[in-house]
């Protein structure tokens, strides 16, 4: 699980692609609505090499998106 203030976001991911395969789930929160205007959410950018699988907007007082991903294998070969 990658928390929503990881920074830098890019590099992160990165790293998680490079030690990770493709059988295990990642799941990272970021923000939506107003909280992006206040905290950096994460960018297509940031997680090039993954695919989306399931994203949780939020409900009531909730503030994180939560998004599952999971490797593409051999993505950058």
């Amino acid at each position: 699980m990658i928390a929503a203030f990881a920074v830098p976001k890019k590099r992160v991911f990165s790293t998680v692609w490079e030690i990770g395969d493709e059988e295990t789930p990642v799941l990272f929160r970021t923000y939506s609505g107003m909280r992006a205007i206040l905290y950096a959410p994460v960018t297509d950018e940031d997680i090039e090499g993954f695919h989306k699988e399931v994203m949780l907007l939020p409900k009531g007082k909730t503030n994180n998106t939560f998004v599952l991903i999971r490797k593409i294998n051999n993505y950058f070969e």
